[in-house]
């Protein structure tokens, strides 16, 4: 099977190829993923939102590709299955078999079997088949599960604060966190720079501080 043990990037890697990449040096090496995206050189916001999101719903992905594969044979088929389940469940991902077909060609092109690109290929196939149903069952999880935090964690909240708030803290805590802009304004005035963000379609405000 295809070492895991380093993330070798080339200008030809597509975003899917190498967040698959990134996710599974995290899983066989435990190497944090912030640092290898800071040095992409390029498409890093399209890879940072397939990478951090895959970890940090981590545990959900897990129940969903476990439910469809009993023996995950490595890391790097791992990180195949739980990217793409992360562009199917939390990216909107349209095109599904886009997403399928990507992933069995990353198989493909790291030198595996027939029949593992076949297992990548008939699970995901299975997977984005059964997004609705898949959901309704995530929906009945336990808050872990259902909200990917450690079963722990979620224990000690709910002990402190109840299960109300600690699912609005797990909630809160799986939201995508807002950018802040440092502006220089003794280049471009705060107003003329917020109606230029709005042109372009970006929501923007100034910052309370």
């Amino acid at each position: 099977m295809p070492e895991t043990s380093h993330v070798v990037i080339t200008p030809t890697d597509t975003p899917r190829q190498v967040a698959v990449m990134i996710i599974a040096q995290w899983i066989s090496s435990g190497a944090f993923p912030d640092r290898i995206l800071d040095s992409l050189p390029a498409q890093k916001a399209v890879v940072s939102e397939m990478v951090l999101g895959a970890v940090k719903w981590r545990r959900e992905l897990d129940w969903i590709v476990t439910r469809h594969v009993r023996v995950m044979p490595d890391a790097f088929i791992h990180a195949c299955f739980i990217t793409a389940c992360y562009q199917l469940f939390h990216m909107d991902a349209e095109a599904a078999y886009a997403v399928v077909n990507d992933a069995v060609d990353m198989v493909k092109q790291q030198g595996y079997p027939p029949r593992m690109a076949g297992l990548v290929n008939a699970s995901l196939r299975r997977i984005a088949g059964s997004r609705d149903k898949l959901r309704q069952e995530i929906a009945r999880q336990s808050p872990g599960i259902r909200l990917s935090h450690p079963d722990i964690l979620v224990s000690r909240w709910e002990e402190r604060w109840g299960s109300v708030r600690t699912e609005s803290l797990c909630r809160w805590n799986n939201e995508r966190p807002e950018l802040v802009i440092r502006l220089f304004t003794s280049r471009v005035e705060l107003p003329a720079f917020i109606a230029q963000l709005r042109d372009a379609g970006i929501d923007a405000m100034p910052h309370p501080h």
